[in-house]
């Protein structure tokens, strides 16, 4: 498969994990597990807070000691495992840790898809855009393969599934964690000699 084409499956997979249960959690915290207006606000703040935290940490990890896209593999791979448990979850406590949990891992993803997709286009400026979109797909996808999933589930009941939209992102976030260990190598950086006396003499 040529790079592009694994790149926009990695932008398609990245989205349509977030699409799934972003736009679509506050109407399940609220109408079907019956959480407070204070509770679920809480609990949609949470994500943003990692946000702001999490990509240091992830970007540490894959400047320093791993390649970037064994990071997400790994990351994916849990983050789904972590959905697919909130997906049974009812009890408020339970709902804040998995969502801490599971955005201090998703966060750094988004930093670091951006980076492989950067680093390996030979001219970002003109096809990351085109890389990028389908990440945009993925999210209008992720929508319309739930609205399938339900009415499916409404004629065949065997397919009925509490917290429907964490379990289809924790699907997606496995697959796209496997998906990952095919990407283009993006290896961390190594620390260049430090500047002293004997390197300036060379210098001259």
């Amino acid at each position: 498969m040529s790079v592009k084409f694994r790149l926009g499956i990695m932008m398609f997979l990245q989205y349509a994990i977030w699409g799934a249960w972003a736009p679509i959690l506050t109407d399940y915290l609220q109408n079907t597990l019956h959480f407070s207006g204070l509770q679920y606000g809480f609990i949609m703040s949470i994500l943003p807070i990692a946000m702001i935290v999490a990509p240091l940490i992830g970007g540490q990890l894959a400047d320093r000691w791993f390649a970037s896209e064994k990071v997400i593999a790994c990351l994916q791979i849990i983050g789904g495992v972590i959905l697919l448990l909130g997906a049974a979850v009812q009890s408020y406590a339970a709902m804040v840790w998995i969502m801490l949990v599971y955005s201090l891992v998703f966060a750094p993803t988004l930093a670091l898809t951006n980076s492989i997709a950067f680093m390996n286009l030979k001219n970002s400026e003109k096809d990351f855009g085109k890389i990028r979109v389908w990440g945009t797909i993925g999210w209008i996808a992720a929508g319309w393969t739930l609205v399938g999933w339900r009415s499916l589930a409404k004629t065949v009941p065997a397919f009925a599934v509490r917290g429907d939209l964490l379990f289809l992102a924790g699907i997606f976030s496995i697959i796209m964690g496997l998906q990952s260990f095919t990407l283009p190598p993006l290896l961390p950086r190594k620390k260049g000699p430090t500047p002293g006396p004997s390197l300036e003499l060379s210098r001259c």
